[in-house]
C-alpha cells in the first residue's frame, strides 16, 4: 500500500516525494531510454553499443581527452570574457548615451555566427584566437540580454530609496544596479 502511494505521488503535481523513490524513478526512466535508443536506432543514428565502442576508439587511438581538454579550456575563457563584456555593456546601458548600443547587441543574438566569421578572421591573428572571439561574441548577446533584463526588473521604489539616501546618480547605479544585481 505505502509503495502505491509512492508511485502515485510521483504523478501528483507538487508533490514531495521520497528521494530513493525519485532515484528509483530516474534510473527507471534512463534505463527505458537506453532500451528504446538500442530497439528503435536508424542508419544515421547509432545504437549505444556504437556509441561506447566508438568512444573507447577515439580514447585510446585517436587520442581525443587532450582535445576535450584544450576545448573546455578554450570554453571557459571565453565565458569569462563574454561575462566580463557582457556586464560592462549591460552596465554601461543605463547611461542614455550607450542605450542604444545595449539594444542592438541584444539582437545579436538572432544572427548566425557564420556570417561574422569573415569578419572575425580578418581581426584575429590566429585559430584559436577566432574560435575564442566567435564563442564571445554569441555568449555574450545572450549573457547581455538577460543583464539588461535584470537591470530593467529593479523596481523604482528601489531608486526612490536611494534618492532619500541622498545619493547621487553614479551612487545610485552603484548601490542599486551593480552591487545589488551582480549576484543574480
Amino acid at each position: 500500500n505505502t509503495h502505491l502511494k509512492n508511485i502515485v505521488d510521483l504523478f501528483t503535481p507538487n508533490k514531495v516525494v521520497d528521494k530513493t523513490i525519485f532515484y528509483g524513478a530516474v534510473i527507471f526512466q534512463v534505463a527505458l531510454f537506453f532500451l528504446f535508443w538500442s530497439q528503435f536506432h536508424g542508419e544515421l543514428l547509432p545504437s549505444p553499443f556504437q556509441v561506447l565502442h566508438g568512444m573507447g576508439v577515439m580514447i585510446t587511438e585517436e587520442n581525443i581527452i587532450p582535445e576535450l581538454i584544450i576545448s573546455t579550456m578554450m570554453l571557459l575563457k571565453a565565458m569569462g570574457i563574454a561575462i566580463f563584456v557582457s556586464l560592462f555593456i549591460s552596465y554601461v546601458s543605463t547611461l542614455p548615451f550607450f542605450k542604444t548600443l545595449g539594444l542592438v547587441t541584444t539582437k545579436f543574438r538572432f544572427f548566425s555566427s557564420i556570417g561574422f566569421t569573415f569578419f572575425f578572421t580578418l581581426i584575429t591573428s590566429d585559430g584559436e584566437n577566432l574560435k575564442t572571439s566567435i564563442l564571445v561574441f554569441v555568449i555574450a548577446s545572450f549573457f547581455i540580454t538577460s543583464m539588461i533584463a535584470v537591470i530593467n526588473g529593479i523596481q523604482t521604489k528601489s531608486y526612490n530609496y536611494a534618492k532619500t539616501l541622498r545619493m547621487g546618480e553614479w551612487e545610485s547605479l552603484w548601490y542599486v544596479v551593480i552591487r545589488s544585481k551582480l549576484g543574480d
